[in-house]
């Protein structure tokens, strides 16, 4: 891509470079080694953050396109003065995480300042000669290399210390950790780190076990871990930890808090430790909700993919998972009890919905109990971590409460109210007979100031309806509401004729919607014959010559209501 550079009068005098264009609030980023060109093996490969579009539609399409690539220095002499290269290594898989500062400004992310033209040996393993680079990427583009840390924690002679995770309140001052390390503070343009919680492998007494990706809920600082530590006055017993806290952002514990209910070993094989990595805390009706993705494959464990904990009483409760096959990186947002997620895997960009809310098994509309694909890396790349893109969306509208359809009269009366409204143009109502296809049939304008909205549909009610809001902004842009559902019992009427029957019966029905089914029993209730229904049928002609003389039931069973009608052969 052609590079721009930028002179800034700032701590770090140049930025690295900048986008084609700025990064949309909403999208996300994906840090992704490898140019494609080379396969790759054990030195340092060039970096991109990859910019993927996500819409409304991103989960029912399958698909989230490459909007823009940023290519950060990656050849030796590409740096601009005051920055740094940044590459990563090729064979590092547990590396490479990306994460937006507190104040959705920056994302801050980490490499090596080793040139991907003359890295010849496994850069993570390289000390004091090679920095490890702390970068950012502002909206605008921005990128910013200026921070390369030696010495501490870089300084021993030991294997491992590749650079995994960043975390940032503003895109100035970060916290990092390394692989046998423990966790580091440095600022924007510093050469050297503090430690905070210091990593000892054989006896941490007053430091961290081996931290994996780093994470920020509510000003705290967590970390999740495949290890075990000594704490402080805990005599020879080391404890097992998946998951703690380090405190505040703001100031950080020296020793961690392990909280309590996170696995470290899978219940359906509890001979393997948990593989925890990238993480997302979310806050739905009902309390606060953790998701992790774990690598496991092994198709004996249950809870591989994206774990899904809930906050009870102080104790994290495991409700189960959303198969995403080897994921390691994770972000997700929410609006109330709708959850999106968007996990990766060396190879894959997965997406899913939770609508389950608090302390439920995982719930989605689409994927059943896996995640869908929404992109595959090209062959030699690599996708490491993910995060949305810097900025914070601006929502024109925030609901007050949830969309509410009643049945008063014989007719749906759908209700809801606003918390926000900025910039919105109007609410769309649509419908639907299957909670699929959905079709307008009124635009209520909108009032930009808080509200409460009202609207009777006319139309002749059906057996089952559903209704949904599609929430229009001044630009064009919308988001949907979640569905509300009209089941009317007096419309799932059901005839039989002729009665007495022969050969053949024509059945009357309801409105048939997704599922609807004629079923026939005798009068004991012992089911003799079920037939699909076509959706959208009111009359369904069954075959009843197998029959013999007597009488039965015949039933029209449509979503959770069921009307029925006596017939004699």
């Amino acid at each position: 891509m052609k590079k721009t550079f930028t002179l800034v009068a700032a701590i770090c005098s140049l930025m690295a470079a900048k986008a084609q264009s700025p990064l949309t609030p909403g999208n996300i980023v994906i840090y992704r080694v490898g140019a494609g060109d080379t396969a790759l093996g054990a030195k340092a490969y060039p970096v991109f953050l990859d910019e993927h579009l996500i819409s409304p539609l991103t989960l029912i399409t399958k698909s989230s396109p490459v909007v823009q690539s940023i290519a950060l220095p990656a050849k030796s002499g590409s740096a601009p003065a005051g920055n740094y290269l940044l590459t990563a290594y090729g064979n590092g898989s547990t590396e490479g995480f990306i994460t937006r500062s507190v104040d959705g400004t920056h994302l801050v992310f980490s490499g090596y300042n080793a040139g991907s033209d003359t890295s010849t040996v496994k850069v993570a393993n390289l000390l004091n000669s090679t920095e490890r680079v702390i970068g950012t990427v502002d909206q605008a583009g921005n990128v910013n290399t200026s921070t390369a840390i030696s010495g501490l924690p870089y300084a021993s002679v030991k294997t491992g210390y590749a650079p995994r995770s960043v975390i940032s309140k503003d895109g100035t001052s970060f916290f990092f950790n390394s692989s046998t390390s423990g966790i580091y503070a440095a600022n924007l343009g510093a050469k050297v780190a503090t430690p905070v919680s210091v990593y000892n492998k054989t006896k941490n007494t007053i430091g961290s076990p081996n931290s994996r990706e780093l994470g920020v809920y509510n000003g705290k600082i967590y970390s999740s871990y495949q290890s075990s530590y000594l704490p402080k006055g805990a005599g020879t017993s080391a404890v097992s930890v998946t998951f703690a806290s380090i405190g505040s952002i703001d100031k950080p514990d020296s020793t961690i808090t392990v909280l309590p209910g996170v696995d470290t070993v899978y219940a359906s094989l509890k001979t393997t430790k948990s593989s925890p990595y990238q993480f997302v805390i979310l806050k739905v009706n009902g309390g606060d909700v953790l998701y992790i993705a774990d690598d496991a494959t092994n198709g004996a464990i249950v809870e591989r993919g994206i774990q899904k904990y809930s906050l009870v009483s102080g104790t994290w409760v495991y409700n189960g998972s959303i198969y995403a096959a080897a994921c390691r990186g994770l972000t997700g947002y929410n609006t109330g009890d709708t959850v999106a997620l968007f996990a990766t895997s060396t190879k894959k960009l997965f997406g899913a919905f939770d609508l389950s809310g608090f302390n439920n098994p995982p719930l989605g509309p689409m994927q059943g109990d896996s995640a869908v694909v929404l992109d595959t890396a090209l062959a030699n790349t690599q996708f490491r971590g993910v995060s949305f893109a810097p900025g914070i969306p601006v929502l024109a509208v925030t609901l007050k409460s949830s969309l509410i359809a009643s049945l008063v009269n014989g007719s749906a009366v759908l209700s809801w109210a606003t918390a926000t409204e900025t910039n919105q143009k109007a609410f769309g109502i649509e419908k639907s007979l299957d909670g699929k296809s959905f079709t307008a049939i009124k635009t209520v304008i909108a009032n930009n100031k808080p509200s409460s909205y009202s609207f009777t549909d006319p139309s002749a009610l059906n057996a089952v309806q559903y209704y949904r809001l599609k929430m229009i902004s001044t630009d064009g842009k919308f988001t949907y509401s979640g569905i509300a559902t009209i089941i009317n019992k007096v419309s799932l009427h059901i005839g039989v004729s002729p009665n007495p029957v022969t050969n053949s019966a024509t059945v009357s029905h309801g409105l048939a919607t997704a599922g609807s089914i004629l079923k026939i029993t005798t009068i004991t209730g012992k089911t003799l014959a079920i037939y699909p229904v076509q959706v959208g049928a009111t009359q369904t002609s069954v075959d009843v010559s197998n029959l013999t003389k007597g009488s039965y039931i015949v039933s029209f069973v449509s979503g959770s209501t069921t009307a029925t009608a006596q017939f004699v052969k």
